[in-house]
């Protein structure tokens, strides 16, 4: 890894937003990849944000900046996305969101960067979303996959509740889970169909479910 994408990773996951945004027109400059800079190491370091808030190291409002300096990045970023991509086609609708009683935004909002990087349609519904936005978001957009996010072990009923409300509903999409309040197991125990533990493995999980995988 080069010197200036190890700053870019380290800059994010410290805070550090003069630094992340010097880096990143560095970078841009001498001709890093793109797609290198936002799917591994812009990913890498908001996973770590995560872990760090998870092992109380970060608190919410550490959270809350972190995904303001993301954000002031990707702005920067995509006009050089969208021009490496420029000839992408939709490949598809999904449906986002942050439960309710959940505001957290971070992970589910780079969720929605990376998949609309990749050149799905994103319905982003935002954080504190009730079950019922959901299932009209999913009656109206019809997506092929609904994506619930939690990051507060409080929500998980909320997750339950929502997955229950879209099956009621009769919606047919496939839904995946993903948050710090989520595992493997509790996802099976909601009702989930899919569960990504980060979000590159979401894009991935999204982009093989949408090939019929």
């Amino acid at each position: 890894m080069s010197e200036v994408r190890r700053r870019i990773r380290e800059a994010l996951a410290n805070l550090d937003r003069e630094g992340l945004l010097e880096a990143l027109r560095e970078a841009l400059g001498s001709g890093v990849d793109v797609d290198a800079i936002v799917f591994e190491d812009m990913s890498w370091a908001m996973d770590e944000i995560g872990r760090r808030f998870e092992t109380g190291e970060y608190f919410l409002a550490d959270l809350l900046y972190a995904a303001e300096i993301f954000k002031e990045a990707m702005r920067i970023l995509e006009p050089y996305m969208a021009r490496k991509h420029s000839d992408r086609r939709s490949r598809g609708v999904v449906v986002l969101g942050t439960v309710k009683g959940d505001i957290h935004d971070i992970g589910k909002s780079l969720v929605a960067t990376l998949l609309r990087l990749r050149g799905f349609q994103v319905i982003d519904l935002g954080v504190d979303v009730p079950p019922e936005k959901f299932v009209e978001a999913a009656k109206k957009h019809k997506p092929l996959i609904v994506g619930l996010s939690a990051l507060l072990t409080t929500a998980i009923p909320s997750v339950r509740e929502t997955i229950a409300k879209l099956r009621e509903a009769g919606v047919p999409a496939r839904i995946i889970v993903g948050g710090a309040a989520l595992s493997e197991k509790t996802a099976k125990e909601v009702g989930a169909d899919l569960y990504a533990e980060n979000a590159v493995q979401a894009v991935k999980i999204v982009e093989k479910t949408m090939r019929g995988g």
